[in-house]
């Protein structure tokens, strides 16, 4: 089974009111992909948040706690949510995958958010 880490624009999802729709792509994603399992600090980390080190939104809060995601995954998903080129975190999620040879795809939102 392949480890996949999803990558979106935590802003894009959080201040789009879009997180009911993005735990739906998610979803979508896998009964889509039934090879493939997800991992995404926007899905499973931010309703942990009372009970970890990071309490913050911003990509610094963020970084050792991705970073590690990432460098276990077989594959980097960037979902283009609104503001995904923008964002600080998808830049930089998108780049260690790069760095460690780990193949980034880009998939259109099916909430086109």
């Amino acid at each position: 089974m392949k480890l996949v880490y999803i990558a979106v624009p935590s802003r894009g999802v959080v201040n789009g009111n879009l997180t009911s729709s993005f735990i739906e792509e998610m979803a979508v994603l896998t009964e889509e992909n039934r090879d493939c399992c997800f991992v995404s600090p926007m899905l499973q980390n931010y309703q942990l948040l009372g009970y970890m080190q990071v309490h913050g939104a911003e990509w610094e809060d963020w970084e050792a706690h991705c970073t590690t995601l990432i460098s276990r995954s077989d594959e980097v998903w960037v979902i283009k949510y609104r503001g995904w080129e923008e964002s600080t975190g998808v830049r930089v999620e998108t780049s260690i995958a790069q760095k460690l040879d780990i193949p980034v795809i880009y998939k259109e939102s099916v909430w086109n958010g």
